[in-house]
């Protein structure tokens, strides 16, 4: 309440930890649930990571999420999970960048922590990609 009267906001970025369940429920929506003045910080990558669906998490948190990290989730078979470059993995892009306008995102980062290429095509194949199919 203090940091919102003096125009500060304070969000929380996930990774896939936040998803494991403590009695039944979720670390991340108890810490949510807690902390009412508490932003999300949603990453799609360590959503999916954890075992969870990101559409469901950005419509959960509606109206509490103005930044959105946008990284992609790749699999190297059988088990070895990696982040690709947004529109080159397995997320459904088609429902969760709608999903979280309507949420009210103010803020799209394309993020991705490690690259198996340059970084630099890395985040312009995920930029190249997002103009290409959500940009009018």
């Amino acid at each position: 309440v203090k940091m919102e009267a003096a125009g500060k906001v304070l969000s929380y970025h996930n990774h896939n930890i936040e998803f494991r369940k403590i009695n039944g429920e979720r670390i991340f929506d108890i810490l949510l649930g807690n902390a009412p003045h508490l932003k999300a910080e949603i990453d799609t990558y360590w959503v999916q990571m954890g075992g969870c669906d990101p559409v469901e998490y950005v419509e959960k948190y509606a109206g509490r999420q103005e930044i959105f990290h946008l990284k992609d989730f790749g699999v190297i078979y059988p088990t070895k999970s990696i982040m690709v470059p947004v529109g080159s993995g397995n997320l459904n892009w088609n429902a969760i960048l709608p999903a979280a306008e309507a949420a009210g995102v103010e803020w799209f980062i394309i993020e991705q922590d490690t690259c198996h290429k340059d970084p630099f095509d890395s985040m312009k194949d995920s930029f190249d990609y997002l103009m290409k199919n959500f940009v009018k």
